[in-house]
């Protein structure tokens, strides 16, 4: 199992991301987001390698969150 470690970027990004919307949708949109983005991100605890080599940004990786 590995740690999932959030560096300050990303938890700025996180951030930004549940303040958009919540203020274009509410809080209980946000709180559903950032549910499925945290259940989606502790998965790869077990399966880090889900993530694909990011074509943007040099050195990171992407992963997508489903809809569901």
């Amino acid at each position: 199992m590995y740690a999932i470690v959030y560096e300050a970027e990303a938890q700025a990004d996180l951030l930004a991301i549940l303040s958009y919307y919540a203020d274009e949708g509410g809080m209980a949109l946000a709180e559903n987001i950032g549910s499925r983005i945290e259940t989606a991100l502790a998965g790869l605890a077990y399966l880090s390698y889900r993530s694909i080599e990011s074509s943007l940004v040099h050195g990171t990786r992407e992963f997508t969150c489903s809809k569901s």
